[in-house]
């Protein structure tokens, strides 16, 4: 009730409800994905590239990188482990955390790391979790600034 400060009555939906929904078509989850300010990447049980947000696209857009490679069907573990010189240990890192939310040893992942751009130094937050529906496990990936 009201004088309660920030308290607040969080109710779960049970697992599985609303999967299914004529509402969710597509376009419905590209939009959802798109409201988010971060870069958000939706993977399948594979750690393949389902869906990226718009804000992943313009990322990849500003910084050259090849939609081929980081968009619908590419393998982010693989570009992970693609990762080089000072990035190498942090790619690895968030490597083993999809790996890990996706495998179900845990139900979420994060880390901070930098990523500089030329002549922009700047530092990432990847935040990971489980996405299931209909009996498949994905995981969703955002990356903020």
């Amino acid at each position: 009730g009201r004088g309660d400060g920030c308290k607040r009555e969080v109710q779960r939906a049970p697992r599985g409800a609303g999967v299914g929904h004529p509402a969710f078509s597509a376009e419905s989850r590209r939009a959802m994905l798109d409201a988010r300010p971060a870069n958000v990447v939706l993977l399948d049980a594979n750690a393949r590239i389902v869906e990226t947000n718009a804000h992943w696209r313009a990322f990849c857009a500003e910084n050259g990188l090849d939609s081929a490679e980081h968009g619908g069907g590419a393998d982010y573990l693989a570009i992970c482990h693609r990762a080089g010189g000072a990035d190498a240990d942090d790619a690895e890192l968030i490597a083993r955390g999809i790996a890990d939310v996706l495998a179900g040893r845990s139900d979420h992942a994060s880390s901070v790391y930098r990523c500089d751009a030329p002549g922009l130094a700047r530092w990432f937050q990847c935040m990971i979790a489980p996405v299931e529906a209909a009996g498949t496990r994905g995981a969703v990936v955002m990356l903020s600034l």
